[in-house]
């Protein structure tokens, strides 16, 4: 991870993602080996069954195959966080067709699966800690990107979107109705000064004046 050590709002980041990462790596361990400690941390009996376990176990495999593949993908680009002193290549091939930030897509995938596996207050703390800390770090690379890349990130934004998915491209009949109400309103604001003069003309030339 490239996050500063000067106290700044990344410095911050990378303090709790470290804090979140080995609160999950210590939770997994411990309940690997007394798979009952679950019960002690406030376990979701409505959520605690074995289809959701399967569905865990499924993504689990998933997120982590495709964080590894959006790791290859990224090559000598990869990296958490904001380097400032170096440009990297901006990727927009394989997984990033379909998402601006795959390995961060897996990674919340990833800690959704081990709450699914053991649905406890911990986990889903971990969850929602994670999926903040994400979100904010998400914004502050893709301002980055944008100022180093320019119109060629900013292009890229529009096609693809942030977590998964293409954009929507807008249909004739949207753009066209887009486009109306911009001129509509442009209109509007252009009239209503010259129909105001107009007026004020009329009236100055009105009889018994």
């Amino acid at each position: 991870m490239v996050l500063p050590k000067d106290g700044s709002l990344e410095c911050l980041l990378g303090r709790y993602f470290k804090f979140t990462h080995y609160g999950l790596l210590i939770f997994c361990l411990t309940f690997s080996l007394y798979p009952d400690i679950q019960f002690y941390l406030g376990l979701f009996n409505f959520l605690n069954k074995i289809s959701l376990q399967i569905i865990g176990l499924i993504s689990l495999f998933t997120s982590c195959s495709w964080m590894i593949l959006a790791q290859v993908t990224m090559s000598n680009s990869w990296r958490m966080g904001v380097d400032k002193k170096k440009k990297t290549e901006l990727i927009t091939g394989g997984l990033f067709t379909i998402s601006r930030n795959p390995f961060f897509l897996g990674l919340l995938i990833f800690f959704t699966s081990i709450f699914l596996l053991s649905p406890n207050i911990l986990t889903l703390f971990l969850f929602t800690t994670q999926f903040i800390l994400i979100s904010i770090q998400i914004r502050i690379e893709e301002h980055h990107l944008a100022h180093i890349h320019n119109e060629k990130y900013i292009n890229y934004q529009k096609r693809v979107k942030r977590y998964l998915g293409k954009q929507k491209n807008q249909s004739f009949i949207e753009n066209f109705f887009s486009n109306f109400s911009r001129s509509s309103r442009t209109l509007i604001l252009r009239g209503i000064p010259v129909f105001l003069r107009f007026s004020s003309m009329s009236n100055s030339f009105s009889p018994g004046t």
